[in-house]
């Protein structure tokens, strides 16, 4: 296959991450004869502090013309509190408004090697493999008045109808491509938008009778998550703040967000979940820009590595390449290689370089 992925380090941590998930791809595509271009792009604080631009057009062109995007980390870092005229969401909101990006996807799955490392009890996260779907299609409206009393704010948030069927569509497919349950995150107690998004999730639950269904407030939800996370399969929310809790728990399960991998793509018609998905999604960890750690070569790359799974199995379709890498950062870990985040007594501590490496072996190798 040829492919064209655009490749953006990013800010902080970006640079040292990305060029792992780069060594996968690399060995990915020798060893199953496919050909990836491989193209640098910026986006994020740097780049806006070098061009004026925090999203130059030029990289919103190649990324949408792209098969998939693979990014590291953007954002302003330690100087997001300064009085810097710093564009809101650093470029990241027009970014994935110019491609159309409506739906984030967070895997988490606790491997059997570093269960010992999760905050949570081994044999309460024991099995656990989830997915955190949630929309990210509409923009907050921000309103800041002037009133007799001081200054009053508000944040409006605005659902269609036709906005929130091609989440809960993508979450019910992905959901039968798996252990066939799902779970909707949702106060609609609440909120007129979280009752619209349970009335449309009761009108599908219809057409997907094989599917075992469950609502749960955001609270409840993530009780349960830290209580007995393997009785969850696929989640969909309706909130965008909400569903980014539930990706840093998740992710807390395996050990560290670093260990978490992700994706924001835009959806379309389809009759499986992969064949929704716009060609051109974008593929990251979780986590931020960890400018604190950046340029000590510590940090774990595996979220970035993972990451670049995603890309091949929802953007290219390349499942068994997908598990490849999958396999080699298990084999990897098996073999004790640690970065600090999830250092045991008895295990290797390496640097990102060296893990990337180490998982780069293992692919080649056919772990």
């Amino acid at each position: 296959m040829k492919a064209t992925i655009a490749v953006i380090d990013g800010d902080g941590i970006g640079p040292e991450i990305v060029p792992q998930g780069v060594k996968a791809l690399k060995v990915i595509a020798k060893r199953f004869k496919h050909d990836f271009n491989l193209v640098p792009a910026q986006l994020g604080y740097t780049t806006w502090k070098q061009t004026g631009h925090a999203a130059p057009p030029e990289t919103i062109e190649l990324c949408r013309k792209s098969d998939g995007v693979l990014l590291g980390a953007i954002g302003a870092g330690q100087w997001a509190n300064t009085s810097e005229n710093f564009p809101p969401g650093w470029g990241r909101r027009q970014f994935c408004r110019e491609l159309r990006y409506t739906c984030s996807v967070r895997p988490a799955k606790v491997s059997s090697h570093t269960i010992n490392v999760s905050p949570t009890k081994a044999d309460r996260i024991k099995g656990t493999d989830l997915v955190v779907v949630r929309d990210r299609s509409p923009d907050w409206l921000k309103l800041t008045d002037k009133t007799p009393r001081g200054r009053l704010a508000r944040d409006i948030l605005e659902f269609y109808e036709d906005e929130i069927i091609p989440t809960l569509k993508f979450a019910f497919l992905l959901a039968r491509s798996r252990k066939k349950k799902l779970c909707l995150m949702t106060q609609s107690s609440q909120f007129a938008t979280s009752k619209l998004w349970l009335q449309v999730f009761q009108e599908m639950a219809k057409k997907h009778p094989d599917v075992e269904l469950d609502v749960q407030a955001p609270d409840n939800c993530a009780m349960l998550l830290m209580r007995n996370p393997a009785v969850f399969d696929v989640i969909v929310t309706d909130s965008p703040a909400m569903g980014g809790m539930m990706n840093n728990l998740a992710a807390l399960l395996m050990g560290s967000v670093g260990m978490g991998p992700g994706t924001t793509i835009g959806l379309r018609d389809g009759d499986t979940y992969t064949a929704m998905v716009q060609r051109n999604g974008l593929y990251e960890p979780i986590h931020g820009t960890a400018s604190i750690r950046s340029g000590q070569g510590i940090v774990n790359p595996i979220g970035t590595v993972l990451a670049a799974a995603m890309l091949l199995r929802y953007s290219l379709g390349l499942e068994q390449e997908a598990q490849a890498i999958e396999r080699g950062v298990e084999k990897a870990l098996e073999q004790g290689y640690r970065t600090y985040d999830i250092m045991e007594p008895g295990k290797i501590k390496v640097g990102t370089n060296e893990m990337g490496e180490q998982i780069a072996a293992a692919i080649e190798a056919g772990a």
